[in-house]
């Protein structure tokens, strides 16, 4: 018989763990610069890391400042949305390119021509511009809109901007499927698209928002001040590289075997600019490495 004291428990814990106070197993911390693999032991971070060099190589066009800018953000964040092999670098920067005109423009371009719509642009939303001249020549939809009724005060040729956007992005004239979270007046043009992937519609960027002030900033509001998607590299570049996460890496298994058009699907939802984002993947792959 013992002397009245409680034998100490002895927990057995496997390899990585600790017993903490309630006597239970847990993982101990990884040291900084180390993550957990399937197996539970810790190994080195994968990282892939880029030079302002490549991204000149790659996008000729910039400026050397703005080339190490880019550089310097993705270096910096990359990591954290799982950018760390060549491969998902090289097609994130294609599909990038593609969607901000080789890092030139973050602002979803509306100039579209007030006779092309119904034509060539949303004939699913406006009747042919043809349907209004005298005689009409096409089929007139009552449930469809006028394309004359969105031309700019400005340039008759080319549609008004804000009341363009408000129409086409606003939920109430959206399927079930192409929702945006864009309800109030107003949100449609407020929540066009912007940053380096076009974020688009409200529902995106109050969960960019959320996300961004959890993770770097809960100073930024995206939410009151969207601008700032076009207005900033870092926002602009960070914001790709959150949807990118999401829509592309946390889907596919992205690899060697990966097309281009698989990736486009994910970002653009169907393969507009195929052919843009091709060419800019394929000079990746003689200019594009980890560092």
């Amino acid at each position: 018989m013992g002397d009245g004291e409680d034998e100490p428990i002895i927990v057995e814990c496997g390899e990585g763990e600790e017993p903490n106070m309630f006597g239970e197993c847990e993982l101990i911390d990884c040291p900084e610069g180390y993550t957990r693999d399937s197996n539970g032991e810790c190994v080195e971070e994968e990282d892939c890391d880029t030079s302002s060099e490549d991204i000149l190589e790659l996008f000729p066009n910039l400026d050397i400042e703005v080339s190490q800018e880019i550089a310097n953000i993705i270096n910096l964040y990359g990591q954290d949305f799982g950018i760390n092999t060549k491969e998902k670098l090289k097609h994130f920067l294609s599909q990038a390119g593609h969607e901000s005109l080789n890092f030139n423009d973050f602002e979803e371009n509306l100039n579209y021509r007030v006779n092309k719509l119904g034509i060539d642009y949303w004939q699913s939303r406006f009747n042919p511009y043809t349907s209004y001249l005298n005689p009409p020549t096409t089929y007139l939809d009552p449930n469809k809109e006028n394309p004359n009724d969105y031309s700019s005060s400005i340039s008759t040729i080319f549609v008004d901007h804000e009341s363009f956007a408000n129409y086409v992005y606003n939920d109430a004239n959206r399927g079930s499927n192409y929702k945006l979270g864009n309800i109030n007046d107003g949100d449609g043009y407020k929540y066009r698209g912007r940053g380096v992937f076009q974020l688009t519609g409200r529902n995106n960027f109050v969960n960019f928002n959320s996300f961004y002030q959890e993770n770097y900033n809960s100073d930024i509001n995206l939410i009151e001040s969207p601008d700032l998607l076009n207005n900033d590299l870092e926002l602009a570049i960070i914001s790709a590289l959150w949807f990118y996460e999401i829509n592309v890496l946390n889907s596919i298994n992205l690899d060697e075997e990966t097309s281009v058009e698989d990736v486009t699907k994910k970002i653009n939802g169907g393969l507009k600019g195929l052919n843009d984002r091709k060419n800019i993947y394929e000079n990746s792959n003689e200019f594009i490495d980890c560092i």
